[in-house]
């Protein structure tokens, strides 16, 4: 929790804590006794929308022409 708390500062995220322990309720991982980060960061990161998929897909085959 440590950590979290951390990074939450780290990129100047305000919270309570309260909604902190929320979070680490919601996103626990059981069998790890901590929380699931890679559920976290799919429901914090939403899916790119249809311009965001279609200029990444545009750079990436100008990175790797060979594709």
């Amino acid at each position: 929790m440590k950590d979290f708390i951390k990074s939450l500062k780290e990129y100047r995220i305000e919270i309570t804590e309260q909604d902190i322990y929320m979070l680490m309720s919601f996103y626990s991982n059981k069998e790890e006794d901590g929380m699931n980060y890679e559920h976290f960061m799919k429901d914090l990161i939403s899916p790119m929308n249809d311009f965001r998929r279609k200029l990444t897909d545009k750079l990436y085959s100008k990175m790797d022409p060979q594709n």
